[in-house]
């Protein structure tokens, strides 16, 4: 991964439906429509799984590996068009600061201090805490 940390945010791509931040929205189908052979009515409620559209394996080989070089359509994690997420903006931003620092040799001087925790609120998850240590540290 190291050697593909090439300009502020080349990982992009890969980590962003990893996890999706959104569950999904709601939508009102306007009109009758065909998706994967089941007929949707008119004016019928959908929910759309932006997750469960990033790891689709009829996109993608292996949609569950983390894969950098990850070919397929591009993901859905922050939404798209008028509809994107403002935070979209600041996870860039998040990005392109620690991974330059998370892949660099001291890097593999952190690790893991426990799971991870993840905070909900309104139909969206992110993570409130990644506890890490330093190796070999009583810190």
């Amino acid at each position: 991964i190291r050697r593909r940390m090439r300009g502020p945010l080349p990982l992009w791509g890969a980590l962003a439906p990893h996890p999706s931040p959104d569950a999904g929205a709601a939508v009102v189908v306007g009109a009758a429509v065909v998706l994967g052979g089941t007929e949707i009515p008119a004016n019928a409620i959908v929910l759309l799984g932006f997750g469960a559209a990033n790891r689709d394996p009829a996109a993608f080989d292996q949609p569950d590996r983390l894969d950098p070089d990850r070919d397929g359509p591009p993901h859905l994690a922050f939404g798209a068009g008028r509809h994107m997420c403002l935070g979209n903006a600041v996870v860039r931003q998040q990005l392109t600061a620690a991974l330059p620092v998370l892949f660099t040799p001291d890097a593999a001087m952190i690790e893991s201090a426990g799971p991870a925790k993840w905070q909900r609120r309104y139909g969206h998850r992110w993570l409130g805490e990644v506890p890490v240590r330093v190796r070999g540290s009583d810190l």
